[in-house]
């Protein structure tokens, strides 16, 4: 599923760190990207007690976002793997919050749904020559996002991980895709029913 390149991850994060410096940034942002650096830091120090529990509860309460990933990733090296599952922990430690997460798992029909939108639109985006443009389409996209901090770290693990940057174009173009119609999925759940 070769659908996008580096360009949109750099985008990605570049976007949001450029909307840091703009004076609309909304406080809440900020916030949100200190609790997810925050949840990060616990799992990529290896706090086993806490992954432990991250790995529990959203193989219970999302067990459909944790079976894609795990499919994701069997055909990767270790290391890689290991950082997907990092990211997977990473987002669900970002919603787990929400009691409506935990009460209603992301469906595959829901996912689907969304999935595909994304699939169109990263392909639009691949062949967006103007980069005026395609920032701005960026940029649109993660404001509308709850959580596009969450998004933007996960751009930047991509561009800074070592085995994430070593990732074959398809497994990165298919995980990234999932990442980001999982945060969508789970936004519908967790966001419009608080």
């Amino acid at each position: 599923m070769a659908l996008v390149g580096t360009n949109l991850l750099i985008s990605l994060h570049d976007v949001f760190i450029d909307h840091q410096n703009m004076k609309d940034i909304r406080d809440d942002r900020f916030e949100e990207f200190n609790t997810i650096n925050d949840i990060a830091e616990r799992i990529v120090t290896e706090d086993m007690p806490y992954i432990k529990l991250l790995m529990n509860e959203v193989v219970k309460y999302q067990p459909f976002f944790a079976a894609s990933l795990v499919e994701i990733v069997k055909d990767m090296d270790d290391e890689e793997s290991d950082d997907i599952m990092s990211l997977l922990l990473i987002v669900w430690g970002a919603f787990r919050r929400f009691p409506a997460c935990l009460e209603t798992p992301v469906e595959q029909e829901q996912f689907n749904r969304v999935q595909q939108k994304n699939i169109s639109m990263f392909r639009y985006l691949e062949m967006e020559e103007d980069t005026r443009l395609f920032d701005d389409i960026v940029h649109n996209d993660i404001n509308r996002l709850d959580n596009g901090p969450l998004m933007s770290f996960i751009s930047h693990c991509f561009r800074t991980w070592p085995a994430l940057t070593r990732m074959d174009f398809n497994d990165f173009t298919t995980t990234l895709i999932v990442l980001k119609s999982f945060i969508e999925c789970i936004e519908e759940v967790a966001v419009k029913k608080v």
